[in-house]
């Protein structure tokens, strides 16, 4: 039934963090499932309630350790996330341990001429981002 999923899911405003001292939006996607348009509508909301009124650009700093959409859901998830990019970011680094995940989110991106680097740890996405001239 999904119940234990549904059960473990944070809500994405739980899931955001932005750092003033270093301009930097956390985003933890870890174990997140985003099954509907209406989850889309969330995610959207949620990142322009907290992004939209600094009025510049942020880094960013994005986890996607067992991160899943649902196949009807993809292409209109990534079209969020170039949305994202575009409007609100200086620079990303995505990370998830999944080699798999690396390949298929690192294609996927691509496609879509949005950031497509997906790093296998933490350490490695605030590595890249200090060659932008910020300390992450």
């Amino acid at each position: 039934m999904g119940l234990r999923d549904r059960l473990l899911d944070l809500r994405i405003e739980d899931r955001l963090s932005y750092d003033p001292a270093s301009n930097t939006i956390f985003m933890n996607y870890s174990g997140m499932r985003v099954r509907t348009l209406a989850d889309l509508d969330r995610i959207k909301a949620a990142v322009d309630r907290i992004l939209g009124p600094l009025n510049k650009k942020v880094y960013s700093i994005v986890k996607y350790d067992r991160f899943e959409a649902d196949p009807d859901v993809t292409n209109a998830y990534l079209d969020l996330v170039r949305y994202v990019e575009e409007r609100y970011y200086i620079a990303v680094s995505r990370y998830t341990n999944s080699g798999f995940m690396r390949l298929k989110l690192g294609s996927e991106l691509n496609k879509r001429r949005v950031s497509s680097q997906v790093f296998e740890s933490s350490a490695e996405a605030r590595n890249n981002l200090q060659g932008f001239g910020r300390n992450a």
